[in-house]
């Protein structure tokens, strides 16, 4: 088996330099995963905090007609990230570690089936309402609309797996999924240009009660080979 890293995404400066190696896009390790920019409470205090802050600098900035509010300001906004980092991975770390995905293989032909394991440990008793495992292919493109350039990704579902059936995990135990996800032998195989590409992704989501809802990415290659079985 293979472990796989959460999955960050495709970048258009990739996708430009027709870069082979980044198709499934970069990936994060370690204390990446969950990152607290992608919760969107903390994302909504942090952006209401960041607002304020910026117009308090605006306003002493043009009381006493130098820079210096605004220099203060951005000192400020760099030391509350590190901040809100910080908490926020002490947050977590009290109630879970590192999630790990394994699967059989991170290149994979069209008709392949790929075993697909996901653990979640856990350091508190939680309670876990349901799982569950998705393969998706997500399609980027990007086109002229107008004077513009407008940016799009759609997510085609092809295969899940949901557990409804709750669970109770105690402290130090672990929470663990796995499915034999199957590519479709007509599928679309992994590519990157310019403007459209298409990446496969295994999305993972585990619902906790009294606690966020855990949700990780993670990227697979599909080959333009079909699996032809005897």
């Amino acid at each position: 088996m293979i472990e796989l890293k959460p999955y960050r995404g495709t970048t258009a400066s990739h996708i430009e330099k027709n870069d082979k190696t980044r198709l499934a896009g970069e990936t994060r390790t370690g204390r990446q995963a969950y990152p607290w920019y992608e919760n969107r409470t903390v994302m909504t205090y942090a952006g209401c905090f960041f607002a304020i802050l910026f117009v308090m600098a605006l306003g002493v900035t043009l009381i006493t007609q130098t820079p210096i509010g605004l220099c203060f300001g951005v000192v400020i906004a760099i030391l509350a990230v590190y901040v809100i980092n910080a908490l926020w991975q002490n947050y977590l770390n009290q109630y879970v570690g590192q999630p790990t995905m394994l699967v059989s293989t991170e290149h994979a032909r069209r008709g392949d089936s790929i075993i697909v394991r996901f653990r979640q440990p856990v350091r508190r008793n939680l309670v876990i309402e349901n799982g569950k495992i998705e393969l998706l292919a997500r399609e980027w493109v990007r086109y002229k609309c107008g004077t513009d350039t407008c940016h799009e990704t759609y997510d085609h579902p092809i295969q899940r797996k949901l557990e409804r059936k709750q669970r109770q995990i105690s402290a130090n135990e672990s929470y663990e999924l796995d499915l034999t996800l199957t590519v479709p032998p007509q599928a679309m195989h992994s590519f990157a240009f310019a403007d459209n590409s298409l990446t496969w992704i295994i999305r993972v989501t585990v619902v906790c009660r009294e606690f966020l809802t855990l949700t990780e990415l993670y990227a697979i290659q599909v080959t333009p080979e079909v699996h032809t079985y005897d």
